[in-house]
């Protein structure tokens, strides 16, 4: 290609003609010439999907690392469109492109290392992993996380050692860890371990199976499964019990229903090699109504022994259970049923209210509603609202119970409402209720404090001692930041009349620039109170106030309660002399005493 042509085709790529464009990348692309390539590069923020399509063509044609090289650099550039490209490429471009790769794992910036990740994962090749394994150690987060989960993409065996250690050392990427773990075992697993092996090492299949009998690995589920489907009456004992053993370990793990007639026939055949436990269990991860009424045969002979199998599978698929809720007997649903609400466990079926609506029952009809409840349906709520507007007298406490789980913002003025209720139970869900929500009760008591009988403030302020601390110290700073002698009385009663004094220290601190008002209030309740014990949250805000306002309220309260001043002003010490060493902590208590 002459230069004239050549420059004419460069000239061509500026042109608004999409076609003169691809045609062009096409022409010059074919020259292989490295400064032709790099200036090819500086297109790739080009939006139109042609111009796109034909550079992707043009850099992966050939596969070299020097067009790898060259594609690598645009990942440093801001542009989304940029980079999105150049991965594309990189991928396509496969093995070549990991040494480019490797140099950007040494970037300062760390997008580009969590680039690098990404794409080494995406490349099968035998130094994938290797290279990964050395980002398990990067200074961000991100990029250790990339790098976790491209080791299970890429199965590198050699690496999990480290990827314990990791899960050891950080809580919070257990569950990628383990997830990678997985992959990496189910592959090494799959390969070591396959179909054909069945016919020329049946004593390492046995060993296989004998192993996942013991530790219930669950990545060895699907090599189970495709056994016990092909070869269940060679080793149909062996391969139940290695199921069994997976689920023991796996309880969410679940089979395809067309294996409950292989497991019954083993469980026919085999029934002295056997136990009962493991075949019930695997049943109990089966769904199928099939397999709840054989389930449900065994528990009517024996329900101590066979119960946890059954409520397994109702915890499993309670889908299936609630569809045949009327076949079942009174007597079992409601075992279940207080199975169920006892656990907790987590059910979202529209079933629980039909039923509840359709059986006459009332114990039934309470438990499929408190079930409803405990798992916040919609529905239920209604049916609740509906009952306590009715205020049914004998079941307002169930129905109160119940809203409690909701955890609604709108419910806060009906909880409100039964806190002067005739019956003691009723108050104390009421008052769950209304502490529920501490910023809507310190808003109210905010409001009416200062507008109310002197017996009301102190049913306000008792309300307001229930509350998160944070939430009621923040109520405080504000409400004594204007002092008086009526607000004096006010606290003087609280602490006197609830035998209530934890929270002594805290209004010293608060009061702190009201020394005389401070000390009229604490002169009159030290008559009645000797000795001051504080919870571990009042001790914790002593520990983080600022120094100088700690001393300063130390000062207010010494006077009064000198022992347990001195005990505080230790504690603050030892604390401060953690955070800062010795000698740093002593020049600063004495600066500060």
């Amino acid at each position: 290609m002459t230069e004239e042509k050549r420059i004419h085709l460069l000239k061509s790529l500026n042109q608004p003609d999409v076609e003169k464009k691809v045609e062009a990348i096409a022409k010059l692309s074919g020259l292989a010439d490295p400064h032709i390539f790099k200036i090819l590069s500086g297109y790739f923020s080009e939006p139109h999907p042609a111009v796109r399509e034909a550079l992707f063509n043009a850099f992966t044609r050939e596969k070299d690392r020097w067009v790898a090289e060259i594609v690598a650099d645009t990942l440093y550039s801001p542009q989304i469109s940029v980079r999105s490209l150049a991965m594309e490429i990189l991928r396509e471009i496969g093995p070549e492109s990991l040494l480019p790769l490797r140099r950007l794992m040494k970037s300062p910036k760390s997008e580009l290392r969590k680039i690098a990740a990404e794409l080494i994962a995406d490349i099968a090749h035998p130094q994938s992993g290797v290279y990964l394994i050395h980002l398990l150690d990067d200074p961000d987060p991100q990029v250790v996380e990339c790098a976790i989960k491209g080791l299970g993409k890429v199965h590198e065996i050699s690496a999990v050692p480290l990827l314990y250690e990791q899960a050891q050392r950080n809580l919070r990427l257990q569950p990628m860890i383990l997830s990678s773990l997985t992959k990496i075992f189910l592959h090494w697993e799959n390969r070591i371990i396959q179909e054909e092996y069945l016919a020329t090492d049946p004593i390492a299949v046995f060993d296989f199976l004998n192993t996942v009998q013991e530790n219930g690995n669950a990545s060895s589920l699907n090599l189970v499964l495709q056994w016990l489907k092909n070869h269940a009456r060679e080793m149909g004992d062996e391969l139940l019990k290695a199921l069994a053993a997976i689920f023991r370990r796996y309880p969410q793990a679940v089979i395809p229903t067309h294996y409950f007639r292989i497991l019954q026939k083993i469980q026919e055949e085999y029934a002295d090699k056997i136990s009962l436990q493991d075949y019930l269990i695997c049943l109990s991860h089966l769904p199928s109504s099939i397999a709840l009424k054989e389930l449900l045969t065994y528990f009517k002979k024996d329900p101590r022994s066979y119960q946890i199998f059954l409520y397994r599978f109702v915890e499993n698929f309670p889908g299936i259970y609630f569809a045949q809720y009327p076949e079942i007997s009174r007597e079992i649903n409601l075992q279940i049923l207080r199975y169920l609400t006892w656990k907790n466990v987590r059910i979202q079926e529209p079933a629980l209210l039909t039923l509840y609506r359709k059986i006459k029952n009332r114990e039934e009809q309470d438990l499929l509603l408190q079930l409803a409840t405990q798992n916040q349906i919609p529905e239920a709520k209604n049916i609740l609202l509906e009952n306590v507007s009715l205020r049914n007298r004998s079941r307002l406490e169930k129905y109160l119970e119940g809203l409690l789980y909701y955890r609604d913002a709108s419910l806060w003025n009906l909880y409100l409402k039964f806190l002067d209720h005739s019956r003691q139970e009723v108050r104390n869900l009421a008052l769950k209720g209304v502490l529920q929500y501490p910023e809507l009760t310190v808003e109210y008591i905010r409001t009416r404090i200062d507008r109310v009988s002197e017996s009301e403030k102190l049913f306000l302020f008792q309300l307001g001692s229930l509350l998160p601390q944070k939430n009621w110290i923040s109520f405080l700073q504000n409400w004594v930041a204007k002092v008086d002698e009526n607000k004096l009385l006010l606290l003087q009663t609280f602490l006197r009349e609830n035998n209530n004094h934890e929270f002594i220290p805290v209004i010293a601190h608060l009061l702190r620039t009201h020394l005389q008002e401070a000390d009229d209030l604490f002169a009159r309740l030290q008559a009645e109170i000797s000795h001051l014990e504080i919870s571990s949250g009042v001790q914790h805000y002593l520990c983080t106030i600022p120094l100088e306002e700690f001393y300063q309220t130390m000062d207010l309260l010494r006077p009064y309660w000198r022992k347990e001043v001195e005990n505080w002003m230790a504690k603050r010490q030892e604390k401060e002399a953690d955070s800062f060493g010795g000698i740093q902590t002593r020049l600063k208590f004495q600066a500060a005493g």
